[in-house]
């Protein structure tokens, strides 16, 4: 039997990118889900040797759940562009076979989490406990593929993220910016001309 691996995403273009790489990389099957009810039916009929999860999608961590009450021997790669992991990084090394993988995503990496002979450990485990500092903040915050945010640099103890017009936002780009901050260690505000600002919070 050939063997699977099945793509939650609802981007497109991701998907159009991971099956054309299993296709002339491996002898991989792909399936691809969208939504929960797709992704479960999948699931339940099929045996996959890993599951791709873009973490934007609306189904993802239903779908997790949905997994680790099932299977949790189950090879899941995690696609995401925020700081937040719907499983901590002790229950995971120790129960769960999962790897995070920060955007924007580097689709050769990808693969190498579905060649059964490499090791599938996560690569960013106990990485994002305690963002709690300007410079560790400022790597994380990833801005390639935003067309209005672009750019980004710290000045006088701030992090400041600068919009391409001053007279307007965009608040999917923004809102995509604002999940990388833990409000337990920042304050993060945006200001008239639109630019954001991220300082650390006072005690």
């Amino acid at each position: 039997m050939k063997k699977r691996v099945l793509i939650i995403d609802e981007s497109q273009s991701c998907i159009e990118k991971l099956t054309i790489l299993f296709k002339e990389h491996t002898t991989l099957s792909s399936d691809v889900a969208y939504t929960y009810d797709e992704a479960t039916s999948f699931f339940d009929a099929n045996v996959y040797e890993s599951i791709i999860i873009d973490h934007n999608c609306k189904a993802a961590n239903p779908f997790i759940e949905y997994i680790l009450e099932k299977k949790v021997e189950q090879k899941v790669i995690l696609l995401s562009d925020t700081l937040d992991c719907p499983v901590n990084c002790e229950d995971c090394l120790h129960n769960f076979r999962f790897v995070r993988l920060l955007k924007p995503i580097n689709f050769k990496e990808v693969l190498k989490y579905v060649n059964a002979d490499y090791i599938f450990e996560c690569p960013n485990k106990y990485r994002f406990e305690r963002v709690d500092s300007l410079e560790s903040l400022f790597d994380f915050i990833h801005l390639n593929n935003n067309f209005f945010y672009i750019e980004k640099e710290i000045i006088d103890n701030k992090i400041l993220i600068k919009p391409k017009s001053s007279k307007s936002m965009n608040f999917k780009e923004l809102s995509k910016i604002e999940a990388f901050v833990s409000l337990d260690y920042f304050d993060f505000n945006v200001k008239e001309d639109f630019i954001v600002e991220i300082t650390i919070k006072s005690s």
